[in-house]
């Protein structure tokens, strides 16, 4: 290493001087000229030339506001800032899908109840229109005209009944006659 040793066995380098265990019998005149400012962590012992640089080295040192009771590094307390970011995110977004779902699942139970009633009001439908058939298959039974004119009137509505009557449709699920 490129530096002096003091008599006490501290090193002295060209930067800052490193004192094991802020060794108290160093004495303030060991220190390199201008290094009168000493750090006074325990085991780190380093000399400044101003306040200001030991102001800044002790900024390293500094666990305030930490849950950790070490030193921490400017990288390790970024990577903690970042992690925390990082939970409060997957959070956010937990909670999103946990509301999307949510709706996903009530979409899902209208559709089903929608379907329900939509093959209840098919089935009163058919019920419906067969009977319709019946009654104008008896009616065109006895007029053969009046057929005509449901079924005419059936098409101009948009009615099965007038397919079914033209061309015979129900009979195939048990209406024939």
């Amino acid at each position: 290493s490129s530096g002096a040793m003091v008599s006490s066995g501290a090193m002295v380098s060209s930067g800052a001087m490193v004192v094991p265990e802020n060794d108290p019998t160093v004495p303030t005149a060991a220190l390199p000229k201008g290094q009168s400012h000493l750090c006074t962590v325990p085991g780190c012992g380093k000399g400044f030339a101003s306040r200001w640089s030991l102001e800044r080295h002790m900024r390293t040192h500094d666990t305030a506001g930490d849950d950790t009771e070490d030193a921490d590094s400017f990288v390790e307390r970024r990577l903690r800032e970042r992690l925390k970011a990082s939970e409060a995110a997957l959070e956010r977004v937990k909670e999103r899908i946990a509301k999307e779902q949510k709706q996903h699942d009530e979409l899902r139970t209208e559709v089903r109840e929608r379907g329900v009633a939509a093959q209840q009001q098919e089935a009163e439908l058919r019920r419906l229109l067969l009977r319709n058939m019946s009654l104008a298959r008896r009616l065109a039974g006895s007029n053969p005209d009046a057929l005509r004119a449901i079924a005419s009137a059936n098409s101009r509505d948009g009615g099965v009944a007038a397919s079914l009557a033209g061309g015979g449709g129900a009979r195939g699920r048990g209406g024939g006659g």
